[in-house]
């Protein structure tokens, strides 16, 4: 609102425009009424008519920032529901991938003993296929070994078996022999 001091100034610039405006435009104004009641009209019409003006102004800013206001808090409830489910996705997130290196970890705990366990294995199974391998090229060497005593026997038996059918042929001849020799006496 404006004060009486600076409506009555304002009032005051208005009247001495009006009438500037009047003498410069060559139009001859005659008023019945006293100068006095005119101006005090014309100002009370004025301030009734800024008073309008200010009104409507206020009643329109007011609406409009009542809607701003509206807008503003509708677009910051509608950003906070959007923060807050980002904040509980990230959350879900954030412990989604807790859990999962927890699991990789796990697993790699895991691997990493099966790998320890794998090469125990290895070193004693190797340790006892070099021991088996070493007992079947003795064994081999051993069934040369005997291949060769089992040829040797064999030859020799068959020696002995060639001497023996020599030893018996000449044992039959005898006891022909001996039994036919009496008639050679």
């Amino acid at each position: 609102m404006v004060s009486g001091q600076e409506g009555h100034e304002t009032g005051e610039k208005e009247v001495r425009s009006l009438r500037a405006q009047v003498s410069s435009s060559g139009v001859t104004v005659e008023v019945d009424a006293p100068k006095s009641q005119d101006l005090g009209k014309a100002m009370a019409e004025i301030r009734a008519e800024y008073d309008s003006l200010a009104r409507k102004n206020l009643e329109e800013l007011e609406k409009y920032w009542g809607q701003q206001i509206t807008e503003s808090t509708v677009e910051l409830t509608q950003s906070s529901r959007d923060v807050e489910a980002a904040r509980s996705t990230a959350l879900g997130l954030r412990r989604s991938l807790q859990t999962l290196e927890i699991d990789l970890e796990s697993l790699r705990n895991q691997k990493a003993g099966l790998e320890a366990n794998l090469a125990e294995v290895e070193t004693r199974y190797g340790g006892q296929l070099e021991q088996l391998r070493g007992l079947i090229l003795r064994t081999q060497e051993e069934l040369g070994g005997l291949r060769d005593e089992l040829g040797r026997q064999a030859g020799e038996q068959q020696a002995l078996r060639r001497v023996t059918g020599q030893l018996e042929s000449e044992i039959q001849t005898y006891r022909r022999l001996l039994e036919g020799g009496e008639e050679f006496r």
